[in-house]
């Protein structure tokens, strides 16, 4: 029996603009965080979301639909990674030529599944699997020297985005140090940094193809490559929800610390100042016992 994709995606329009692509993905994360049963995550979801489809989605210019849209983040960031010359006029002049975009995003598939079998070398669907072209001369995912198909390879990425929301299930009831916290975090920023590569590179081979969707094997293989990119954006995702996860801690942690120093400050003063006081009192014979003053502060302080 042929192995059938597990999550799926919705996408009503025939492109990856605007409030498609939004929700598109906001689709497929919810259906991935309903799998594990993850709650009261609204809020770091939605703004997680956001900054993925800002940095990532890259518009045209409604007044100017051959030019870039300026106002979100993504075109700038995709100067900065090398994949276009420029952020102003129209997407075709500013790709960089000679640069191969397939290829590009799939030697940083490569880099990220190679790095994420060595964090997780426990789990055999990752340490089995290895990327590399075929005869032809095309990139595919191998399991055991079996080429996977399009299905497989989306529940592969989903995969490893299972155990991410696994973690970020974990990370509502740790209480971690300060530095477990930035190593984390650290961890974290170098996955999503590449997973971002590889979600910039499928994005621009997708609204710059020139798809005939009157061809239904042309409209397959744009169907398949936009859900690949989707699968690799809502692991991106899910790691962006953990590094907010993260800072939560860390600022509670932060807090707690800060709380507890003025108190911690107030007790030693306390304890000084009636030191003092039973030693000024002593000296006048207006007290016999130095114990006596402290056991009434504590049992002071321990009385509910």
């Amino acid at each position: 029996m042929a192995e059938k994709q597990q999550y799926k995606t919705t996408l009503a329009s025939p492109g990856l603009v605007d409030m498609g692509y939004k929700g598109a993905l906001t689709s497929k994360v919810d259906e991935l965080l309903k799998k594990c049963n993850v709650k009261k995550v609204e809020t770091i979801k939605k703004k997680s979301i956001d900054l993925v489809v800002t940095e990532t989605g890259l518009r045209r210019n409604k007044g100017k639909p051959h030019n870039l849209d300026q106002r979100p983040k993504s075109p700038m960031k995709y100067k900065e990674r090398g994949l276009l010359r420029g952020t102003t006029g129209p997407l075709e002049e500013n790709l960089i030529p000679g640069l191969d975009y397939h290829e590009r995003y799939h030697a940083e598939q490569c880099n990220l599944f190679n790095e994420l079998s060595n964090r997780f070398p426990g789990t055999g669907f990752l340490t089995s699997t290895k990327q590399k072209k075929d005869e032809n001369g095309l990139w595919f995912l191998y399991r055991n020297e079996q080429k996977l198909s399009t299905t497989q390879f989306l529940n592969f990425i989903d995969k490893i985005t299972l155990i991410y929301i696994e973690e970020l299930r974990g990370l509502d009831v740790k209480d971690l140090p300060s530095s477990d916290i930035e190593k984390q975090e650290r961890d974290l920023q170098t996955i999503a940094y590449s997973c971002q590569a590889i979600v910039m590179g499928r994005y621009l081979v997708a609204i710059k193809c020139n798809t005939d969707f009157m061809k239904d094997e042309e409209t397959k293989l744009w169907r398949n490559h936009v859900a690949v990119l989707l699968s690799f954006a809502a692991l991106l995702v899910i790691l962006e929800m953990m590094k907010l996860r993260l800072r939560q801690n860390s600022k509670r942690n932060r807090t707690t610390n800060e709380n507890s120093f003025p108190v911690a400050v107030f007790g030693v003063g306390v304890i000084i100042l009636l030191a003092s006081a039973v030693y000024v009192l002593r000296r006048r014979k207006k007290i016999k016992h130095l114990g006596f003053l402290f056991r009434k502060f504590l049992n002071f302080h321990s009385s509910p």
